[in-house]
């Protein structure tokens, strides 16, 4: 393959970069992507301390503006979704709403939505999924303790706390923030 003969030194860099031009006989260019990613260190930290041993950290699911990251023991396991995409209040407050009343439609009070305090821009607690939902930093953060199934919602203050604190974004990066 002949590479063609740019005027300028960045543009040379493009052309070599997309075109896989170089000393390396084309061969394609690979780079480590060494940008932090959505999972959070303090969240490992808090899970870890909760269940008294080293949480294993993994991405599952990286869309554009979401992405879930998964903190798990052997006595615990807890998904944290954090989404970035537009209307982050008024999402939240129809999901609030919304469960609310198909708690009170499905006749299951136990599943209705309790309000909690000091979390974010607004918290809410979902005891029929062990899931918390709150917002803070324009972000739309939802905590699901799958493990264990008592304590879960005290464990899930914790984490949501810590993600707002760490600056986790969804997007691109392997790394802990």
């Amino acid at each position: 393959m002949s590479c063609p003969r740019p005027r300028s030194a960045a543009l040379a860099l493009l052309i070599v970069v997309a075109a896989g031009c170089g000393d390396d006989g084309g061969a394609a260019v690979r780079t480590v992507d060494k940008r932090p990613g959505p999972c959070a260190r303090g969240v490992a930290a808090v899970v870890s301390q909760a269940a008294g041993a080293h949480a294993r950290t993994r991405v599952t699911a990286v869309t554009p503006g979401q992405a879930t990251c998964v903190y798990e023991t052997p006595a615990s396991h807890v998904e944290v979704m954090v989404d970035n995409n537009p209307q982050v209040p008024f999402r939240f407050m129809r999901a609030v709403v919304e469960r609310g009343q198909n708690a009170i439609w499905s006749h299951k009070p136990k599943q209705n939505p309790q309000l909690l305090h000091g979390i974010g821009g607004g918290a809410d607690w979902f005891p029929g999924e062990h899931q918390l939902l709150t917002t803070g930093r324009h972000l739309l953060i939802t905590v699901t303790v799958v493990r264990p199934k008592h304590g879960g919602k005290a464990l899930s203050k914790r984490v949501a706390k810590a993600t707002i604190a760490s600056r986790a974004l969804p997007g691109p990066g392997r790394s802990l923030r």
